[in-house]
């Protein structure tokens, strides 16, 4: 891609976060993690070094007020643009059309949905820079599969295979390499949103972790996610304890040799940068754009 369609400074972020939801009520603001579901995603927009601002679009005044504490600016978006039947290029062209209004320059819309919530900084900074180096107009994260086509089936009168053209493998070795988008960054030229498009027919692509790629749409979501969470935080604490006691009963090793060292190395974050304890937020670290 030319510096002149990338220039820097071009990807701004929005955070779509109407009020409603059906499936798990006032899902953008239940807590996860003893935090505000939104705060997640705020704050790898706050880790993000690729980023030029981001905003977080909602009709509702108690997400908007939640965001604004922990240091999104917000976009209000109609209420017309918060229901159901409304698609999200939608949002994102209300959300751009403001911000060029207000004197923004950027050509790139990223969106972070607050449903992925294990979504990190680098994540969305390797999106950025694969678009830039490829010079794609649009960019999806994605994952592994859980099944493999050669194995998934469609139901009549009778399980049926759902592509009997693939055959079917008997290791889990011989499985297609296949991919599903898993919903945590989208990178959109404008161009595109003005024609209505999040993506293009071929885009760019990044992979993520399965374990950074959860995706949050009922309340089982959010109790895997919670299991994940407490998790890091017994692996993180059973790791200190049983490392600390050889750092404090190992004469042999002073407290600036290999014992620290492995101290420093089992404290790291099981999700790293995705910050899973209910810390303080980081400081911001993005540059507004003028008038933002």
């Amino acid at each position: 891609m030319s510096d002149e369609r990338f220039p820097p400074g071009a990807a701004i972020a929005i955070i779509p976060a109407r009020g409603g939801s059906k499936g798990v009520p006032r899902k953008n603001l239940r807590r996860l993690g003893g935090k505000p579901l939104i705060a997640w995603t705020i704050q790898a927009a706050l880790e993000s070094r690729e980023l030029a601002g981001f905003w977080l679009s909602t009709e509702d005044e108690e997400i908007a007020e939640v965001a604004a504490h922990l240091g999104a600016p917000v976009i209000q978006r109609p209420h017309e643009l918060a229901t159901d039947e409304v698609r999200l290029d939608g949002t994102l062209v209300h959300a751009s059309e403001v911000l060029q209004a207000r004197g923004t320059d950027h050509r790139y819309v990223v969106t972070l949905q607050p449903t992925s919530p294990f979504r990190r900084g680098e994540d969305i900074d390797r999106a950025i820079r694969t678009v830039r180096s490829q010079g794609a107009g649009s960019l999806l994260s994605v994952r592994p599969v859980d099944c493999s086509p050669e194995l998934m089936l469609h139901l009549e009168d009778r399980a049926k295979r759902f592509d009997p053209s693939l055959a079917k493998p008997f290791r889990r070795q011989d499985w297609l390499p296949v991919f599903q988008p898993n919903g945590a960054v989208y990178v959109t030229h404008l161009e595109l949103l003005q024609q209505g498009k999040l993506l293009e027919e071929e885009p760019a692509f990044v992979m993520m972790a399965k374990e950074h790629s959860v995706d949050l749409d009922t309340l089982f979501d959010f109790a895997v996610a919670e299991a994940l969470i407490s998790t890091r935080a017994n692996v993180s604490a059973s790791a200190n304890v049983s490392v600390s006691a050889n750092v404090f009963t190992n004469t042999n090793e002073s407290l600036e040799g290999p014992a620290t060292s492995k101290v420093t190395e089992l404290r790291q974050p099981l999700f790293r940068g995705g910050h899973l304890e209910s810390e303080p937020m980081p400081k911001r670290r993005y540059r507004r754009p003028v008038h933002g």
